[in-house]
């Protein structure tokens, strides 16, 4: 865990996009899109989305509910990985 909190101040503020092409992100010292293609499964909780990643790259992509900017994000959110991801476990 420690290292993933040097790695979030190194990054400072990270913005997150979600389309349909997939998870976008950026952060004052990097940028990078991860396509829907390479998640192969998305966990839904009740404050997140986990998605795993092909298990040839491996890792999470983890996308807070809090982060959502309106009240219909999460519901924006669900409808995209129920769309583009192939196993999708909701809460």
């Amino acid at each position: 865990m420690f290292a993933l909190h040097q790695w979030a101040q190194a990054q400072k503020q990270c913005a997150i996009r979600v389309d349909d092409t997939g998870v976008h992100a950026r952060t004052a010292v990097s940028s990078g899109t991860l396509h829907w293609a390479a998640f192969t499964r998305c966990q839904e909780t009740e404050n997140l989305f986990v998605l795993s990643v092909d298990d040839s790259v491996g890792g999470l992509c983890v996308l807070p509910k809090r982060g959502v900017r309106d009240a219909g994000g999460v519901e924006r959110l669900r409808k995209l990985t129920d769309r583009h991801v192939t196993s999708y476990q909701p809460s």
